[in-house]
């Protein structure tokens, strides 16, 4: 099992030549933040960041080992910040503190986010943006989108047209457009005068 911190502050070396890569400024989490995806690098001459795959690692130990230069790809704007150290709240009200620890199983998975007072789970994380991260603590089932404003879109209906039809099955592409609203009515129908 490797810790976030472990990782953090390692130096990286290509296996081809011997290089001096760089060193490890941060790891990029997948967006559920189950998995880590890259480690973010600092090169040699600090002052090109590059993007290495978990897959195109060749040995994790004390130093990071890489085959070779062309594992590397330079980090594009808006990449996202890692969540060590973001500020950890829960469903239940508590503040539990600054994210501490991250704890990866051998296929890099998050097994274990340790906060300055309790631990939880990659499942129990609801989101983490803005330098916070909430967590569900409850034995209720949330989800992001269940916090989501509940706001009406505006529609006009200047152009839409209605066409009531009374023919077994017609082909909707005959006479469906985008802004035509299709009704099957019963045969009994009569239409007002």
């Amino acid at each position: 099992m490797k810790k976030f911190t472990e990782i953090i502050g390692a130096k990286v070396f290509s296996a081809y030549n011997a290089e001096y890569v760089g060193v490890v400024l941060n790891i990029q989490m997948n967006r559920n933040f189950t998995k880590a995806k890259n480690l973010i690098i600092s090169g040699n001459d600090d002052e090109t960041i590059y993007l290495l795959p978990f897959s195109r690692i060749f040995a994790l130990g004390n130093v990071v080992l890489i085959r070779n230069k062309t594992s590397l790809s330079v980090v594009p704007d808006g990449i996202r910040d890692s969540i060590l150290n973001a500020q950890s709240i829960t469903l239940s009200g508590c503040d539990t503190g600054r994210i501490t620890e991250i704890e990866f199983d051998d296929k890099f998975n998050i097994e274990k986010i340790t906060t300055e007072t309790t631990s939880f789970t990659p499942k129990q994380l609801i989101k983490y943006e803005n330098g916070a991260a909430l967590f569900n603590d409850t034995d209720k089932v949330y989800t992001y989108s269940r916090f989501a404003p509940r706001v009406a879109m505006p529609t006009t209906t200047s152009d839409i047209t209605v066409q009531a039809l009374n023919e077994p099955r017609p082909p909707l592409s005959s006479v469906a457009t985008p802004r035509t609203i299709i009704a099957r009515l019963p045969k009994s129908f009569k239409e007002p005068k």
